[in-house]
């Protein structure tokens, strides 16, 4: 028996008779090859030109039926391709204005929030401790350094837990979107109060007579 005589339906994998993967069919094909290879190696004439020993012959035969199992290797499966990371909502805005304007106008907005209470509140600290939808945490309001030819004060509003870690849950990143929204009009009625608040209380000039 020599290479040639070996059918070509050894070396391929035999297709299953109902549903089922490539993998599993090419599988049972190599596992059906290696066990032909002894019995087919022991069997085979080495019949060549250069007269080589049998044991060297039959070693040569084996190693070109490896071989033949190398081409029937399963096609690796491509892998889908991985989704993308959800970022993290952030717990801070920065806004135009100064520190102490934002943080009054901080407190309007929420004592007209209907479900927010603040337990307490700083303001050398810039700070309230806020309760929404059972959850507590601080709203910090914190001035920002002016830096290069910037002449505009900024302010950066940010949800916090206790320990000064931001918090980002729901109740937290929810009220932060809506003072993001709302502040903007509460600085612009805070400044327009305190441009009215001079002009009222000066006093009438006396008019002699």
């Amino acid at each position: 028996m020599t290479l040639r005589s070996i059918p070509n339906a050894a070396f391929q994998a035999v297709p299953e008779e109902r549903t089922g993967t490539l993998r599993r069919t090419q599988s049972f094909g190599h596992a059906r090859m290696l066990a032909m290879i002894p019995s087919l190696a022991a069997r085979m004439t080495c019949k060549s030109r250069t007269n080589l020993p049998i044991a060297a012959c039959h070693r040569a035969v084996v190693a070109a039926l490896l071989a033949g199992l190398g081409g029937c290797a399963s096609i690796p499966h491509a892998q889908p391709p991985a989704a993308p990371a959800i970022a993290a909502p952030s717990a801070e805005f920065i806004i135009e204005a100064g520190a102490l304007d934002t943080w009054n106008a901080v407190g309007q907005i929420i004592v007209h929030v209907d479900g927010v209470t603040y337990d307490g509140r700083s303001q050398m600290l810039g700070i309230y401790d806020v309760e929404s939808r059972g959850e507590r945490f601080l709203i910090i309001t914190r001035a920002l350094v002016l830096a290069g030819d910037q002449q505009t004060p900024r302010t950066q509003v940010r949800m916090a837990m206790r320990d000064g870690t931001p918090d980002r849950s729901a109740a937290a990143i929810d009220l932060l979107g809506l003072l993001q929204q709302r502040l903007p009009d509460e600085l612009h009625r805070i400044a327009t109060v305190k441009t009215a608040a001079p002009a009222s209380s000066r006093k009438p000039r006396r008019t002699r007579r």
